[in-house]
């Protein structure tokens, strides 16, 4: 856009911009606030970055969330569980000698 060769174009009002071969920029603004912002290739693909992020993090809360939820609902039922089934032998010793 820096490079372009103004004073050899001509300029012509009835052509949409962006057709004519003049260097262009899309800026959006509110009124309210008297803030306007320069929207280009960059901008718009770092925007698309973040929505994504954002997006991802809902999705990742939302797992988080589930999963805490399932976690404690498991706690909750061995807590509450009978004493017999929360044990389990795993090498039975009922006298068969001492382990070296």
């Amino acid at each position: 856009m820096f490079e372009y060769d103004l004073e050899g174009s001509t300029y012509e009002e009835d052509v949409r911009p962006g057709e004519d071969g003049w260097p262009f920029l899309n800026v959006y603004g509110n009124c309210d606030t008297c803030e306007a912002f320069i929207v280009d290739f960059y901008s718009t693909e770092h925007f698309q970055e973040i929505s994504s992020y954002k997006q991802a993090t809902k999705h990742y809360a939302f797992a988080s969330i589930f999963g805490s939820i399932i976690t404690f609902v498991l706690a909750v039922k061995y807590k509450f569980s009978p004493q017999a089934d929360n044990e389990i032998e795993l090498l039975p010793s009922a006298g068969h000698g001492a382990m070296a």
